[in-house]
């Protein structure tokens, strides 16, 4: 056998042994590793593919896709899994630049593949994931295939408008389990909670790929929202939960709010926290949150944190109230982690040490340089723009600004695109004057973008101040407070005020490129 993750899969999946629980309706349905093994084995009975042909999945986070995604993979084809909230001009346009043979929808999005496939120009094989007759028999078919092979494309999430097939490897998924194996930071009984969806390169590794090699059990949550998310960190016992910095962000929100409601303990919080930030005893941290721990997230050993940058402001105080939060750093075109903290290796405000067999540099103009097995192959059907993102020495381009200190310790300072250049030439990175904003109660989200020779501020208010009758006045307030100790250059001169939420990617990202769209919207309700 020339592929170990093969190996390590097919006998995975042949093994009696409890990996996933689905909650419905408040209660947890559980999956043995063999109901995965029944589950591929119907559905590779039904694909009519040949190896290397490319099958596309369109479906949200179930058992389902997990079956068509190693099914798919199994019977020697390229998988591409795609976002299930796409509408159908969108998924056109990604079916029609990789061709799939076959495509896995649920049935909530069948409408939507009919639609798309009307003008493609061949028919596709539709398979609808929820149509299921399972057989006894575990009988999967295995069709080995070289590390160097593709084993998936991933679309790139349009931040810029562009999405690209990234073109990921049997190596490069390998190289991120490795790399994440060999720090130990797993234990073999720890439960993942599944929130992000499963077609972004980030989850995708961590809360599917990692504990489906690795044997560790993971939980889907029911609804996307807060309450059901800490019933599930409490029942379940969760122990690790990946997210993105919104979902933290939201967190500590909502300790802040349940503090409100008493005073008292909103004045030993605030003196706690600023105990323990001064002093670095985790016993102490403990002993302080006691109470809050056990509301909150009771078995959490650790909270990861990747997708976005993670203001330094809000490690910091999961840091003091006890929490280990670690940040990584990756992209869809390096499988996708780059670095993380450790444990035992850890700096607030970083994204950590490099994963092992990766290489990273920072250039003269200081871009991210990264290098090693766990880069992409290249943009499936673009090669030009493949050539575009590598150096001579072989290096990806990342386009994030960065830094590295005395210690291999990675800081990521801006998006080298979203870096705005004024007409004077001072420089600004928009995400350090925004970070500053949402420190306000008020403010749920904001983007600083420059029009004109000025910078403008769009800001979201939260909800509940929507009908304040001085909300213009208390915003700029906040505002002015927030970047006070700015220079004025640094200061938006014009601010618009949005009651909707601003565009984003489905993993929370800013699509900086619609927010020019949006500002003329805003001024035409003035």
């Amino acid at each position: 056998m020339k592929n170990e993750l093969l190996k390590i899969w097919k006998d995975n999946f042949l093994k009696e042994v409890p990996i996933y629980y689905q909650k419905k309706n408040g209660k947890y349905k559980e999956y043995l590793f063999s109901d995965f093994g029944r589950l591929i084995t119907y559905y590779q009975r039904l694909l009519k593919t040949q190896e290397e042909d490319r099958v596309l999945i369109f479906s949200e986070n179930s058992p389902y896709f997990i079956g068509a995604y190693f099914a798919s993979i199994f019977k020697g084809n390229i998988v591409v899994p795609v976002d299930p909230f796409l509408a159908y001009l969108e998924l056109f346009n990604i079916l029609r630049d990789c061709q799939p043979k076959a495509i896995f929808t649920s049935k909530k999005n069948l409408n939507v593949v009919k639609d798309a496939i009307k003008n493609l120009g061949y028919t596709p094989q539709v398979i609808v994931l929820e149509n299921i007759s399972l057989a006894n028999e575990i009988e999967i078919e295995l069709v080995d295939r070289d590390f160097d092979k593709v084993m998936q494309i991933l679309y790139t999430s349009g931040t810029t408008g562009n999405p690209k097939g990234v073109m990921l490897t049997f190596k490069n998924i390998f190289s991120n389990i490795y790399g994440i194996d060999e720090t130990k930071i797993l234990k073999s009984d720890d439960r993942v909670i599944v929130i992000l969806p499963y077609f972004h390169a980030y989850p995708l590794m961590t809360t599917l790929l990692l504990p489906f090699t690795l044997g560790i059990k993971s939980y889907q949550i029911e609804y996307l929202t807060p309450k059901d998310i800490l019933s599930t960190l409490k029942d379940a016992k969760i122990t690790i939960l990946v997210g993105v910095p919104k979902l933290f962000s939201l967190f500590l929100n909502g300790i802040y709010k349940k503090l409100e409601e008493n005073k008292i303990k909103k004045i030993s919080f605030s003196l706690f926290s600023g105990l323990t930030k001064k002093l670095d005893i985790k016993l102490l941290k403990k002993l302080f949150f006691k109470k809050l721990h056990k509301e909150f997230a009771p078995y959490i050993r650790y909270f990861i944190s990747g997708g976005a940058k993670l203001p330094k402001e809000i490690g910091e105080t999961f840091y003091a109230l006890g929490y280990t939060i670690l940040e990584g750093y990756g992209l869809t075109e390096t499988s996708p982690i780059v670095s993380f903290n450790r444990p035992n290796a850890l700096k607030i405000g970083s994204v950590g040490l490099p994963i092992k067999h990766c290489k990273v540099k920072i250039s003269k103009d200081g871009e991210v340089l990264v290098k090693g097995l766990n880069v992409m192959k290249g943009y499936f059907n673009k090669l030009e723009e493949t050539r575009e993102v590598f150096t001579e020495d072989g290096y990806f381009k990342t386009g994030d600004l960065g830094k590295i200190d005395k210690d291999g310790f990675l800081y990521i300072t801006g998006r080298k695109k979203e870096l705005i250049v004024l007409d004077t030439g001072k420089k600004i990175f928009p995400e350090d004057i925004e970070n500053r904003v949402l420190k306000s109660p008020f403010i749920e989200e904001c983007a600083l973008l420059y029009l004109d020779g000025k910078l403008v501020l769009i800001v979201k208010p939260y909800e509940e101040f929507y009908d304040h009758p001085n909300l213009d006045k208390i915003l700029k307030e906040e505002i002015h407070k927030a970047l006070k100790t700015l220079q004025f250059w640094q200061k938006p001169k014009e601010i618009r005020i949005s009651f909707e939420s601003l565009p984003r990617t489905r993993i929370g990202k800013l699509k900086r490129f619609l927010l020019y769209e949006l500002y003329k919207e805003l001024s035409k309700k003035i």
